[in-house]
């Protein structure tokens, strides 16, 4: 049972893949029926990955008690579990939305008319045809009729294909259709379990940083990250203590990679570069986990601002140096650490080199003008187009109702967090990068650690803007999709608490009591954490005929900001060369055409499968092959600007499946998501997506289709 309010749709989909493959090759079992009888709060996103899996059911038991009983009376605790965005798929088959008829799909997704030459080119899904004042105009019926006439003609004269469609009339279904999720969990009163989607933030960030490590062939890495996804791991319920893995000898490594863990609960350190006559050049490679082609400012530490930076083809290339800021309550300058930035370009799914090299040149003088202006208040917090201060809540003391690492129940409204009188500012700009530096206070990379004497207190970062949003605003589910929320007074402030597993929103926590809700402690091991956001603001594109409408229950990313996420969730992987001189240079690139909205949520080289669909092999045999899962994301094109399209294009939901694997067309089949059941085969070898779907892919490694 993996928690549904904190993880990642991408760790969910390892822990279900790491399960039902190991189910398969020790026991010859696939389940088809989930039990989720304790996560706190569900998504509906568990629901849709379930389905892809294969299971048939679903359980679940804790939602919040009045939700329980309103379901009770009315009864509808079995129903059929709708994503948000579901309806606007449908809607590429209303006719009526053709262009010259003044309505359109929400979705942005105009439905295309049905002729002999296209009908063959991808699935079809049918639906109940009436809605609302529907068929007010003759030329509806005859756009209606005409299309689907045409498309029954052509699946019912395939007689291979085992199928019959007619038009019938509307039959009631079994059980009725719900859509949304179930948070914020509650038990009893104002006893909400929002405290649990912040307690122990280091482990939560140590689950992301995993995650964007993850790789095929690290098994054991990729087996905790799943048992971690289990709700009590998320919860901090129960903490691993694994054994230490025994290091590799340093000849086996030929990469240091930028991110130096000295222990595991510390905040990662970075590679200082050491040019100097001995060593007067380091080659850096670069790996981009990400299917589109990414541009980026890398920042790295080296031992002398006197440096010059070569790209991939050996020419000079323009950088910054700026001084590397330390200490945490005094800032001051580093000594013999400088940052070097410079723009880099990485293909998808490929590695490549940048060198900087040692250069002697005359002393660089740092002059702070007119160019450089800095507005703070007296409690240290910068004031810009955004307004970040700190607050606090300070935490119910009942004995029977108290915050804890599950609960949140607050005393009373925020307060204003104060910093030191007169902070320390450090700015340092240049032309690829500006940073401001404050001690005690928030940034957009941010590290905290809570005073030791400091308990029973929670600590929160507020974003203060102009934007009218009224009391509507959006959070994700799993970060694989958004869905509406509101603010409401009438209920308490804890209730209003979401979980934001791929969002812009933190607070730290240090409670030293329990809440009675089965940890049995209060939360006194908090460590350093770094959290990073990225902020962005955006201006609407007037007019936009692509908007839904205000009573939508879900919302999409904008292009910019889908790529600012998946570039902060994947981050570039920088590695020091460190083989001996004159040794081969690690260049890998594939000819790959990236679309920005098309994710590689998985990939797996050795996985297997039932060989139920495949003529050679037993029934009930396994087929051992590769699996590769994709998602296309649904992006709101009424946000940001539009030449972010010329960098990141998004594509028209066709993946090429030879893009990413060496492996002939007959090989390759649909498969269930998380690969143990096969389905239909892909003879030309193309994976067609329709947005917010999900799909993967089996390569068969010895059968071919039959």
């Amino acid at each position: 049972m993996n928690d549904e309010a904190n993880s990642h749709w991408l760790s969910i989909v390892q822990q279900l893949t790491t399960g039902h493959q190991w189910l398969l090759d020790n026991l010859g079992y696939i389940p088809k029926n989930s039990w989720a009888i304790d996560p706190f709060g569900h998504s509906s996103t568990q629901p849709y990955l379930l389905k892809l899996a294969g299971f048939e059911n679903s359980l679940i038991q804790r939602i919040h008690y009045r939700v329980k009983k309103e379901l009770a009376s009315n009864r509808q605790l079995e129903f059929k579990w709708r994503q948000l965005w579901d309806p606007k798929v449908c809607c590429q088959f209303d006719f009526k939305r053709l262009p010259g008829n003044g309505v359109t799909c929400p979705w942005g997704v105009a439905p295309r008319k049905i002729t002999y030459k296209n009908v063959e080119e991808s699935n079809v899904v049918l639906f109940p045809l009436g809605d609302d004042f529907r068929y007010d105009r003759s030329n509806e019926w005859d756009n209606q009729y005409s299309n689907y006439e045409m498309l029954i003609e052509y699946i019912n004269g395939n007689d291979d294909w085992n199928a019959e469609v007619q038009f019938s009339e509307i039959k009631m279904s079994d059980f009725p259709v719900l859509s949304g999720d179930f948070f914020t969990y509650a038990d009893r009163n104002a006893h909400y379990w929002s405290g649990y989607y912040t307690s122990r933030p280091f482990y939560k960030n140590m689950d992301r940083v995993l995650l964007a490590y993850l790789r095929d062939r690290v098994e054991q890495a990729r087996r905790a990250l799943a048992l971690f996804q289990h709700h009590d791991g998320q919860a901090a319920y129960y903490l691993l203590k694994e054994p230490p893995i025994k290091d590799q000898t340093q000849d086996d490594i030929y990469f240091d990679v930028d991110d130096i863990w000295r222990k595991h609960d510390e905040i990662p350190a970075k590679i200082t570069i050491a040019l100097d006559v001995v060593s007067p050049s380091r080659r850096i490679v670069l790996y981009n986990a990400l299917a589109f082609k990414r541009h980026e400012i890398l920042t790295v530490l080296v031992s002398s601002p006197h440096v010059e930076v070569f790209d991939p083809e050996g020419n000079p290339m323009m950088a910054q140096i700026s001084p590397a800021v330390a200490g945490e309550k005094r800032l001051g300058f580093a000594e013999n650490k400088f940052q070097l930035s410079f723009p880099v370009t990485v293909d998808p799914l490929a590695l490549t080199i940048y060198t900087p090299g040692a250069r002697l040149m005359e002393d660089i003088t740092f002059q702070a003008g007119n160019s450089t202006r800095v507005v703070t208040n007296r409690n240290g917090l910068i004031k810009a187009l955004v307004s970040t201060d700190g607050t606090t809540y300070d935490t119910q003391k009942d004995k029977d109702s108290n915050s804890g690492a599950y609960l949140f129940i607050p005393k009373g409204h925020a307060q204003e967090f104060k910093a030191d009188a007169f902070p320390e500012i450090v700015v340092t700009e240049g032309v690829y990068k500006a940073t401001l530096y404050t001690a005690l206070s928030v940034e957009i990379s941010n590290s905290f650690l809570i005073d030791p004497q400091v308990d029973d207190l929670e600590l929160a970062m507020r974003f203060a803007t102009d934007i009218k949003n009224g009391d509507v605003f959006y959070t994700d589910l799993n970060g694989m999709q958004m869905i509406k929320r509101r603010y409401f007074e009438k209920i308490p402030l804890q209730a209003n608490f979401y979980p934001l597993p791929a969002a812009a929103y933190i607070e730290n926590r240090r409670l030293s009591r329990d809440d009675n809700r089965g940890l049995n402690q209060g939360v006194l091991d908090n460590v350093r954490t770094r959290h990073t956001f990225k902020l962005i603001h955006e201006f609407a594109n007037t007019p936009c005929k692509l908007k839904p409408p205000p009573e939508h229950p879900s919302g999409q990313l904008s292009l910019g900001a889908h790529v600012a996420q998946q570039m902060l969730l994947q981050p570039m992987i920088a590695m020091h060369y460190s083989a001996r001189a004159g040794a081969e240079r690690p260049l890998y690139a594939r000819s790959i055409a990236a679309a920005a909205d098309v994710v590689l949520a998985s990939y797996h080289a050795h996985v297997h499968a039932k060989c139920v669909h495949v003529e050679q092999g037993k029934d009930g045999g396994t087929t051992a092959g590769m699996g590769l899962t994709f998602q296309r994301v649904h992006l709101d094109a009424c946000y940001g600007k539009k030449d972010t399209a010329k960098w990141y294009p998004p594509g028209d939901g066709q993946v090429q499946l030879s893009d990413f694997v060496d492996a002939p067309p007959d090989r390759m089949y649909e498969s269930s998501l998380t690969y143990v059941h096969l389905q239909s085969a892909l003879p030309r070898g193309v994976l067609t997506l329709c947005p917010m779907e999900v799909r993967s892919v089996f390569i068969n490694h010895t059968l071919k289709h039959g």
